[in-house]
Formats: C-alpha cells, structure tokens, sequence
C-alpha cells in the first residue's frame, strides 16, 4: 500500500517534473561547449567587470572562477538563478501536493482504505527523496554529457561533479523539508507554494544583498543559500560537512514537524 501510494503521489504532476528534468538536462549540456567556444580567457574580462551587484546576483564567485579555466566555467550551470529556480520549481511543485489533495478532499479517498496519515506523509517524504535524487543527478550528468561534445586540452576533474550532485540533493532535501511542514499545515496548495517561494525570495536576496552591505552579514546564517557553495566544490575540489549536515537538519526538523502537524491535524470532510 505504501509503495501505491508513493507511485500515486510521483504520478501527479509526472509531466511537468520530466519537462524540467530535461529542461534541465539541455541547460546543463550546452555550459561546456559555451564555455568552450567563448574561451575562458575570453570570459575571464567580462567577469571581472561585472558590477558587485550582478557578481551576487548570480552568485559568480569571480575570485575563484577566475583563472581556474574551464572548470570554473561549470560551476555558472549550478549557480545560474535560471538552474536554482527550475530545481525549486520542481520539488515545491511535488511536496506542496500535499496540500492541494488536502483542499480538494481526494486524500480522503486515500485514508478510506485503512491507510494511516503517516504513511500518507511517508510516500510524499519519499518521493520528495526521489525527486530530489533525480534534480542532483540530472545536472552534473548533463555537464558531463556536454564534456563529450568539447574537444579541450584543459584538464577537468570530472570526479568533483559528484560531491556537486550531493550539495545540490542537500539544498533540495532542505527545501523539501520545509515545503512539506507548510504542506502539512496549509489549506490551499497555491497558498503553500506562495509560503515556500516567498521564502526562498527572502533566502536568496539576504544572501544576495549580504555581499554588498555589511550590515546584513549577520543575517547569512538564515539563508538556506548560504550553505549551497557548489563553486567551491567544483574548483577548490572540496565541499564542507557543516554545509551539508546544516541543509540535512533543515529538511529533518521540517519532514518530522510536519509528520507531527499532519497527524494531529483536523482534516476538511
């Protein structure tokens, strides 16, 4: 019964999640050979005269994409805004249907067959993981699908693109979480979307607007963006425990809080 309805839950919405996992996938192909045929040192100027505020607006990292060639270059793919709002879109879409099946009465349907809220919230919990998994696989095996296509002479280590993978199905975890606690106490599935992205705006500009004005540095901590370094990982060739296990915690304390919420909750007849 679980498994039925986990494949119920990833059925809803099929179309869409494949649409953006192979938007995705054509987005991540084409970042080599732009990088390629552009040419890095070509690209290196142009960075370097990016106004500070378009530097975090993209959230760039010039000091380390900078002279690190082409793998540098591959790290734009998994910071682009356009890559973090196609991966967002995706699992908020997911894990706020919760709360559409809410409002439209169909989860009844589901707990009329002798079927526990809990194991409701589980198969949604466990096709956020699903999806996620998908999303962090997608992008890294579309650079590397885009590697192939390039000729280079610059050496890349395409071995970095896996901790990449694991950074991104981190923030996607922690978006997750978050997304199904206010799936779990929300009446409406557009208003649960409205919460999840209006907390991901506000995430996302404090850590865009902490970059340009020091008075705001203290606030970083807060944004779920600030543990999302994939740069790092991909240039320096190391990723941060603390930044995993922060995001980790924050899709934790969100699925159990919501567990707990779902189940005690009152439900519309």
């Amino acid at each position: 019964m679980f498994l039925m309805l986990m494949r119920r839950s990833l059925r809803q919405g099929l179309f869409g999640s494949l649409a953006l996992l192979a938007g995705l996938f054509v987005f991540e192909v084409i970042v080599p050979p732009v990088a390629e045929d552009v040419g890095t040192e070509q690209l290196d100027p142009v960075l370097a005269a990016l106004p500070p505020a378009i530097q975090a607006l993209t959230r760039s990292s010039p000091d380390l994409v900078i002279g690190s060639g082409i793998q540098g270059y591959l790290s734009v793919g998994f910071t682009s805004p356009v890559f973090l709002l196609m991966i967002c879109a995706g699992i908020i879409s997911f894990t706020s249907g919760l709360a559409g099946e809410i409002e439209r009465g169909s989860i009844q349907l589901a707990l009329s067959r002798s079927v526990s809220r809990l194991a409701v919230y589980g198969s949604r919990v466990s096709g956020a993981i699903l999806l996620a998994a998908a999303f962090a696989a997608v992008g890294p095996l579309g650079i590397l699908f885009g590697l192939e296509l390039i000729d280079t002479t610059q050496p890349i280590n395409r071995v970095a693109l896996v901790p990449t993978g694991l950074a991104i199905f981190a923030l996607l975890w922690s978006v997750a979480g978050v997304t199904l606690l206010l799936s779990a106490i929300g009446q409406r599935g557009g208003q649960v979307v409205g919460w999840a992205i209006s907390w991901l705006v506000i995430s996302y500009f404090v850590d865009y607007f902490a970059t340009l004005w020091s008075a705001l540095e203290p606030l970083t901590p807060l944004s779920v963006f600030n543990y999302f370094a994939p740069t790092n990982t991909l240039i320096q060739e190391s990723y941060t425990v603390r930044n995993l296990t922060v995001l980790g915690l924050i899709g934790l304390a969100g699925v159990l809080i919501g567990a707990v919420a779902f189940v005690r909750r009152d439900l519309p007849s």
